[in-house]
Formats: structure tokens, C-alpha cells, sequence
């Protein structure tokens, strides 16, 4: 199991997974989770900048599982998040690349969001929201059939499709209108 440490300004968090269930009705893009050169840390709560410690592993992984299980160590508690690797190899490789680099070592969640789409995002932001350097963006994958349900944790982006960089966003409700559909290329 890999793990990172982040400050999270939540409580508690049930991660649940992805499913296949498909979207039904699809929504703009503009209230979608964003990462943009622009993306100045906007919360409708206060984003806590305590710094936590990220936990050693010891445990070994398969380069070949389907799943990757990493656990994500916050000043409010851990959470472990399971990675689709089959379903979405570029994602769960980029996502790994930065915990194994450490890039979400003392990072923030600098968004919550409410009314309509519910998500945390972090991964961009260190203490004193200090905005962290990033690699080349990623290929979106949300073709997948995967759907952003409750639990998910999926790439943010900017309106470009394939603009996902570092940042990440757990979806606290479902949030199928994040998925894939006629009218957005969607977040995996």
C-alpha cells in the first residue's frame, strides 16, 4: 500500500469506489471541479493548512494488479483510496508518479464545494497556498465507463479535456454529471 500525506479540512470521508452505471443527464462544465493556470484557491469553507507527516509503506505491489490501493494520510484521519488500473492505466499512473515523487506530501484541500456538485479537490496547493509544480498533462480516460459516484476520486482539469495535471477531487455525493456524456468529455 503507497501512502501520502495531505491536510484536509474535512471530518470524515466513506470512500466507496467507482461503479459502471452510466450518466443521465449532463450539466456545464463551468461548475465542474477546474484546474486552471488561474485556479486561485476558492472554498465555501476554510481550507486548513496544518501540515501532516506522510506515513512510510513497506507493503509490495504487483506492477500488473488491476487495483492500486494508496492511503491517503490527513490531519483528520486516513483514508485508503482504490485506483481502476485497468480502467484507467494513464490516470492511475499519473496519480501514482505523484505520490511516489511525493508531490502530495503537506499539500491542502483547497476547494469544497456545495449546491449541486459535491467534491473536495487538492493536490495543487502546499502550506500557505503555495501553488506546486506540475508535469506535462495527462490524456483523458473518462471513456472508461467508469462514473463519478460517491467515493470517486477522478483527475481535476480545465476545460481542455486533456489538461489533468496534478490536482484531484473526491466526489462526497454522487456526481454522475461529471461523467461522460453528449455535452462534456467528462473526469476520470
Amino acid at each position: 500500500m503507497r501512502t501520502f500525506g495531505t491536510t484536509a479540512c474535512i471530518v470524515a470521508l466513506t470512500l466507496a469506489g467507482c461503479s459502471n452505471e452510466s450518466a443521465e443527464s449532463p450539466v456545464s462544465e463551468s461548475a465542474a471541479p477546474a484546474e486552471t493556470a488561474q485556479d486561485a484557491p476558492s472554498t465555501e469553507a476554510d481550507a486548513s493548512e496544518e501540515s501532516t507527516q506522510p506515513q512510510e509503506t513497506t507493503e509490495a505491489m504487483s506492477d500488473d494488479a488491476p487495483f492500486v490501493y494508496v492511503t491517503l494520510t490527513t490531519n483528520k484521519g486516513d483514508m485508503v483510496v482504490e485506483l481502476d488500473r485497468e480502467n484507467a492505466p494513464i490516470t492511475v499512473a499519473n496519480f501514482l508518479q505523484y505520490v511516489e515523487e511525493g508531490h502530495y506530501n503537506n499539500t491542502v484541500f483547497h476547494r469544497l464545494t456545495k449546491g449541486g456538485i459535491f467534491v473536495i479537490q487538492g493536490g495543487g496547493f502546499g502550506p500557505g497556498m503555495q501553488r506546486k509544480a506540475t508535469r506535462d498533462p495527462i490524456v483523458n480516460e473518462a471513456s472508461n465507463g467508469l462514473s463519478n459516484i460517491r467515493g470517486t476520486l477522478s483527475m481535476a482539469r480545465t476545460n481542455d479535456p486533456n489538461s489533468a495535471t496534478s490536482q484531484f477531487f473526491i466526489t462526497v455525493y454522487d456526481n454522475v454529471q461529471l461523467d461522460r456524456n453528449p455535452a462534456s468529455a467528462g473526469y476520470a
